[in-house]
Order: C-alpha cells, then structure tokens, then sequence
C-alpha cells in the first residue's frame, strides 16, 4: 500500500513537471513564431508546427520516467539497506563475542591476582612459621623483614583483585594501606608515629607500583626500626607528586634519629639502602638522600614503566 501511494506520488509530479513543457511551446508558438493574424487553435497549432504532438507526450514519457527511476531507486535502496542490516547485525555479534571474551579475560586476571596473593601469603605464613624456631633475634629479624617485602607484594595482588581497573592501581590507597599495616607491625595498634600521606591522584600499573612499593616499604621498615625507636614519638611522611606526564617525584622520610650524612646510595653498608637504590634504577629514576634535615629523607624522581603486557 505504501509503495502504490509513493508510485501514485512520483507519477503526479512527472505528469504535473511534463504538462510545463507543452504549455510553454503553445506560448512560444503563438507569441514568437506564429504570424500575426493566424488561428490559434490546437489543431492550427499542430498543422503549423508538427514537433508538437511529441511534446504532447512529455507529461507522460516524464511521469513514467520517474516512477521508473523511483522503483530502482527503492530496489536499490532496500538492497543497499538490507547489506547494511546484515553488517551490522555482523557487527553487533562480533562485539558481543568481544565483549564476552574480554570480560572472561578479566575474571580470569582477577582470579590469578587472587591466586598469586593468597599464594603469597601462604609464603609469609611458612616465614613466620619457621622463624619461630629461631632463637637468634638479627636473624628472625631477617624473616621479619622478608615478609614485609613479600606482604608489599601481595597487597598489589590484592588490590588488583578488588578493584574495577585490573590495569591501574590507586597508589594514593594502596600506600596509606601498606605504611599503616608496617607501622601496626612493628610498633602495634597504639603507637605514638603519626603518618602524613598526600598524592596527587596517581594510578600506576603494576610494571611501576610493584618496585615503588618494595621501595617504599624499605624506607618505612628502615624508619621504624633504626628512626622512631621504640615508643618514641615520630612522623612518616609520604608525597607524591605528577611532575608531567608519566613522571613523578617522592619524598618520603621521618623526623627520627637518622644516620650519617657519609653514608649514601655510593657507598651502602646495607641491603636496605643497595635494593632501594636497584628499584630506583627499575623505575628509571633517581634517588637522593636529602642532608641538612631532621630525621631520615630522601627524594625519588622517577617515571611510570611501560607496561608490556
């Protein structure tokens, strides 16, 4: 029904756009090359200028013209838009598969981040279920020490897990986690260390947050231990600034005892300050020890890994 009403359309502005060219011949006829004097009739008309009954046609010969035009017109246009439905039908399916295997990809990522995490702490459950049979405090220590670094690790894991963005890590939350549980571990539930922590808001993938937060997790080991001693009072402070793009600069430090201004990155007299200054170097950066201050700080520039994955 549609279709007939378009063809019954098309047909009357043929007709009525072809009726233009007989009339305006009339006129020419009659006004510009009929002699004065002679018979307009349509039939004197016809007599004098044959040419006229062909003319005659063109209302119809147009009309037809675009109901032709019109039908092919619509064959095409219906086959040109029944290709397009099925690339797009294509399309959407192709996307469907996508989007399904890339959210399998992820569950699966985030079940391997959990796997890793829990396997991990089992190792910290095995350090400290054999640095019981230690009776040496330096090395128990060791154990200690050992799973600190481990349980840095394993927070990432674990923070991957739960979060939505299996690619990026919040480092502002994971750093408050990691110092807050360091400072519980070896000072207990009501120390007297205060922790002052700003970061712009950093997300680092896990190529970068993985040797930043080994390094991290050295310094406040470090300042806990041989800084804030005891039950003494002291302050932690972290700060983590976007310098530009995929850059960035840290200082981190307490206000405790500190050690010797002699003693540096070039000349290390132990593990800690050799593996910060190899993670420095992981990070494609720089660190300093900051002289002339209160207490034990450093400065760290470095930038984010280029993931390979």
């Amino acid at each position: 029904m549609r279709k007939t009403r378009y063809i019954f359309l098309y047909a009357t502005l043929g007709f009525l756009l072809g009726a233009i060219f007989p009339i305006l011949s009339y006129l020419i006829c009659i006004y510009l090359l009929l002699p004065s004097g002679e018979s307009h009739s349509i039939i004197a008309l016809h007599q004098q200028f044959p040419l006229l009954y062909i003319i005659d046609s063109a209302p119809f010969v147009i009309s037809l013209s675009a109901c032709i035009l019109w039908w092919t017109y619509s064959r095409i246009h219906k086959s040109h838009q029944k290709d397009i439905q099925q690339r797009n039908n294509k399309l959407e399916e192709v996307n469907k598969n996508l989007t399904q295997l890339n959210s399998e990809k992820e569950s699966l990522l985030k079940e391997i981040h959990h796997r890793v995490k829990n396997n991990l702490q089992i190792i910290t459950s095995l350090l400290s279920l054999q640095s019981g049979f230690i009776e040496d405090k330096a090395t128990k220590m060791l154990f200690r020490y050992s799973q600190y670094r481990i349980n840095s690790l394993a927070m990432i894991h674990d923070t991957l897990y739960k979060s939505s963005d299996i690619s990026k890590i919040d480092f502002n939350g994971y750093t408050k986690k990691l110092v807050a549980g360091l400072i519980v571990s070896m000072k207990g539930n009501n120390s007297n260390v205060q922790l002052r922590i700003s970061i712009d808001d950093v997300y680092l993938n896990m190529d970068t947050a993985i040797p930043l937060g080994l390094l991290i997790n050295e310094i406040i080991t470090n300042a806990l231990k041989y800084g804030i001693r005891g039950d003494d009072q002291g302050v932690i402070h972290i700060e983590i600034k976007n310098t530009r793009l995929n850059h960035f600069r840290m200082l981190i430090g307490d206000n405790g005892s500190g050690f010797r201004d002699d003693v540096t990155f070039r000349n290390p007299n132990s593990l800690g300050l050799m593996l910060m200054h190899k993670l420095s170097i992981q990070l494609k950066g720089s660190i300093e020890k900051i002289n002339g201050t209160r207490g034990t700080n450093y400065m760290l520039i470095f930038q984010e890994i280029e993931s390979i994955y």
